[in-house]
């Protein structure tokens, strides 16, 4: 059974694209860190709303392939 973590605020550590141009330069994906309560945990992304106000709503919103995680933790 797969672990769901909609509705939960979450920590997900993740590889980030990087892109640099017209440079021969050493390039590599960077560690990136996102916190956030998960509104989509579907097959191949999670959804995660970053934002909320004092009246409950939210906003603000990336979605993140499931390939590029490294860890989700809910806190």
């Amino acid at each position: 059974m797969q672990k769901t973590w909609v509705a939960k605020r979450v920590l997900v550590e993740w590889m980030d694209i990087a892109v640099l141009t017209n440079t021969e330069d050493e390039l590599k994906p960077v560690q990136a860190y996102t916190v956030g309560w998960v509104e989509v945990d579907a097959k191949d992304y999670i959804t995660l709303l970053t934002t909320k106000y004092k009246d409950l709503s939210f906003s603000d919103k990336i979605s993140i392939p499931k390939g590029c995680i490294t860890l989700i933790k809910k806190i």
